[in-house]
């Protein structure tokens, strides 16, 4: 099997299936993923909801993409994976 074309994950196995959650979530990442619903939503109402610097919410949103919580759709809108 190839692995190189393909993101590896923290057991070195491909994933083949939709995004599932990788682990559970703790402080602001869980705050920030229970205002995101399967609607989209802009970045900046995000910040204003949750009072987490803009900075700090972009770097939580990757790690909550990377771990496959959520997705961001088009002009930074995002919303939870499915």
């Amino acid at each position: 099997m190839n692995c190189v074309s393909r993101p590896v994950f923290p057991r070195g196995c491909p994933r083949e299936a939709g995004p599932r959650p990788q682990s559970p979530l703790e402080g602001e990442e869980a705050l920030l993923y229970e205002m995101l619903s399967d609607r989209p939503l802009h970045i900046d109402d995000l910040i204003v909801k949750t009072g987490i610097p803009a900075g700090r919410v972009a770097s939580l949103l990757m790690n909550l993409e990377i771990k496959g919580y959520c997705r961001q759709e088009r002009g930074k809108h995002f919303q939870r994976a499915t």
